[in-house]
């Protein structure tokens, strides 16, 4: 990976989601965020007809290995340069563009939600 100059994370996301490996959006190895994905998966009990939302889903991992595990699958991204790259690669997950702070989800609407390498990201404001 280059060493790219930008003057925030979204840039710097953005940038990501734009390159050759979608892989890329994750900001770790393939394999890290496989590992780290499926570890949580196992670890919760999910209820076949639960909502789950990774805020901060990176390159879709984790969504794409609960396909099946849950009813309804959400993704929460911070661009929609991510937002569009991911929408064909995890199948019947509803991604959505948002910030950590203000997920576009109302009230009550999700049983799950993962926020994983994401909190350094919130403002302290």
């Amino acid at each position: 990976m280059s060493v790219i100059r930008v003057n925030n994370f979204i840039d710097a996301y953005r940038l990501r989601a734009q390159g050759a490996d979608v892989h890329a959006m994750a900001a770790r190895h393939k394999e890290g965020t496989a590992f780290i994905s499926q570890y949580i998966l196992n670890t919760l009990q999910l209820e076949p007809s639960a909502t789950l939302v990774d805020v901060g889903c990176g390159d879709g991992c984790l969504l794409r290995l609960a396909a099946g595990r849950v009813s309804h699958r959400v993704g929460v991204v911070p661009n929609a340069e991510e937002k569009l790259r991911l929408e064909p690669i995890v199948e019947g997950a509803a991604i959505l563009q948002g910030l950590c702070q203000q997920v576009p989800l109302a009230s009550a609407s999700a049983d799950l939600i993962i926020c994983n390498a994401v909190f350094m990201y919130l403002s302290s404001a």
